[in-house]
């Protein structure tokens, strides 16, 4: 599993938290990732889920090999994972 520094702020902490998600969520998502994908704006995702059960996608940005700057996460609708 790789480890990752996150990059968190008023602005990211309160995106994620507007969908339901704790930093701890996003960052478990984002470390056990098999692979990141591209985002429909370019940024970095990965889908995955917490070790409590919960789906989500997690778009971010690498800043370099091992520092993530989170944008926002949220568990998807039926059928726009």
């Amino acid at each position: 599993m790789p480890w990752y520094d996150f990059f968190w702020y008023d602005e990211n902490l309160n995106k994620i938290g507007e969908h339901g998600v704790t930093p701890t969520e996003f960052e478990e998502v984002v470390m056990a990732a098999g692979g990141i994908e591209d985002s429909d704006s370019g940024s970095d995702m990965v889908r995955g889920e917490t070790s409590t059960g919960k789906f989500l996608v997690c778009i971010f940005t690498m800043v370099d090999e091992i520092t993530v700057m989170p944008i926002t996460a949220y568990e998807p609708t039926k059928g726009s994972e």
